[in-house]
């Protein structure tokens, strides 16, 4: 459901449900997840300034948690890790 915003009596737009006010997190694994650093940063609508949302802030720790989980799945389901594969094919 989206939320009806008036900045003047001129100005109305539609402001997307997401855009909720809480903390937008990162998907690892299937779970909505904080970074693992706590940092986040403010996501801001271009032409006002105003904060859309505040947003986790990944690092090299987010996507080697993601790529650990991956491998993890992938390796449960009988299949190769992109690492592997990668290595594989990449070597003479």
């Amino acid at each position: 459901m989206a939320t009806v915003v008036t900045n003047t009596p001129s100005q109305e737009y539609m402001r997307p449900a997401f855009l909720d006010g809480q903390l937008k997190r990162m998907l690892i694994n299937g779970q909505w997840v904080e970074a693992a650093s706590g940092k986040t940063f403010a996501s801001l609508n271009p032409s006002t300034g105003e904060t859309l949302a505040m947003v986790a802030e990944g690092d090299a720790e987010d996507i080697n948690r993601a790529v650990v989980e991956r491998d993890a799945r992938l390796k449960a389901r009988g299949a190769r890790s992109s690492r592997m594969i990668g290595n594989r094919c990449c070597s003479s």
